[in-house]
């Protein structure tokens, strides 16, 4: 059964939902953010179970060069918050198609350093 999610009051007629993952994973969600004027930066990871209740969460600020960078920090702080919670089966949610696709890629060049 769906969570309803608050909703950016920009998109009215859009509502969001969270799909809570099978009883055996965690669903964790990241978020990055970057502002281009000054390269501040910051990620965010939510883990989740079967029931929505949250097991697990990180924030952090950092630098980055692009908002792909913030995206993908995201995705790896996402990454270390299961191996720190001993997380087996696992989903990683994104709202950015590029870093899931350079996550998944052999051939999308990478050229930007992990914080």
């Amino acid at each position: 059964m769906p969570i309803p999610a608050p909703v950016d009051q920009g998109t009215p007629t859009q509502s969001k939902f969270w799909h809570p993952p099978s009883d055996e994973f965690v669903k964790i969600n990241v978020d990055g953010s970057w502002d281009p004027l000054n390269g501040d930066a910051g990620s965010g990871a939510i883990a989740r179970n079967h029931l929505g209740i949250m097991v697990a969460g990180s924030s952090k600020s950092f630098r980055a060069l692009s908002s792909i960078q913030a995206e993908s920090q995201a995705i790896a702080d996402g990454l270390l918050l299961a191996k720190n919670g001993n997380f087996s089966k696992i989903i990683i949610s994104s709202d950015s198609k590029i870093a899931i696709d350079a996550a998944h890629s052999s051939t999308i060049p990478r050229n930007w350093k992990m914080n």
